[in-house]
């Protein structure tokens, strides 16, 4: 015999079963079956926060930088820079001499030895310290007062230690009695006739061994203008001039 139920029967009758197999989560009758948990089975993968990730930073790519105690090497850092006949102010207080660091790591230069013709010689920043950054660069000059120094930001002002001559002269750095790097310069040694502005290493020629020769040096020219009238860059990138190469 079939019996036919009418919708509210119908209903009676669903409910009635639910209620002889309660469930244990309230919810499970809109949850598939043999789903695993996805907070708790999910695998971790590279972006899990709780997995500290080798980004690559600068700690992972620092080089192997040389104990600062060390003697440094050779050409670490170089003459790059040499205002020897300003014309704007005295030469006793717009003389200076910029230096920069070709190494891809910090170099303290206190305690190193700038050393002029004549046997002159001072001592720089004795007792204290003078970072070049990587790839930085320093002036060094008779005076840092920018009022009366042609507006030049000197780093260590070693006043009248040391002198230059135009026509012929040597600046050099030494530490711990080794020579670092030497130039000889002047217009006898075949270098261009600066007066008024620098003598600039050309950015191809920043070694120890490119800037012995004059063929990397050239006078800065007026694209390059000092706040008391002469030309030069310090403390920043040299000018991209090279008039004897080739």
């Amino acid at each position: 015999m079939i019996f036919f139920l009418r919708p509210p029967a119908l209903i009676a009758a669903l409910a009635a079963v639910a209620c002889a197999a309660p469930s244990s989560h309230p919810d499970d009758a809109f949850l598939p079956l043999d789903v695993p948990d996805a907070a708790s089975d999910a695998p971790a993968g590279p972006e899990d926060a709780s997995e500290p990730q080798d980004d690559g930073g600068p700690e992972a790519e620092a080089p192997d930088c040389p104990d600062p105690a060390a003697p440094p090497a050779v050409g670490a850092v170089i003459v790059c820079e040499i205002m020897y006949a300003p014309r704007a102010v005295p030469d006793e207080a717009g003389e200076w001499v910029e230096v920069c660091n070709t190494t891809g790591c910090p170099v303290d230069v206190a305690g190193w030895t700038l050393a002029g013709g004549e046997g002159e010689s001072v001592v720089i920043a004795p007792g204290g310290s003078l970072v070049l950054p990587v790839e930085g660069r320093r002036v060094l000059g008779r005076s840092a007062d920018v009022a009366s120094n042609g507006g030049v930001p000197v780093d260590f002002a070693y006043g009248d230690a040391i002198a230059f001559e135009s026509a012929s002269d040597r600046v050099a750095l030494i530490a711990s009695g080794v020579l670092i790097d030497e130039v000889v310069f002047g217009e006898e040694e075949g270098f261009d006739r600066a007066f008024g502005t620098t003598l600039s290493l050309a950015p191809d020629f920043m070694t120890h061994v490119l800037n012995d020769s004059f063929g990397g040096w050239c006078a800065t020219d007026q694209n390059a203008p000092l706040p008391g009238g002469d030309f030069g860059t310090p403390g920043q990138e040299n000018q991209t001039c090279c008039q004897k190469c080739g």
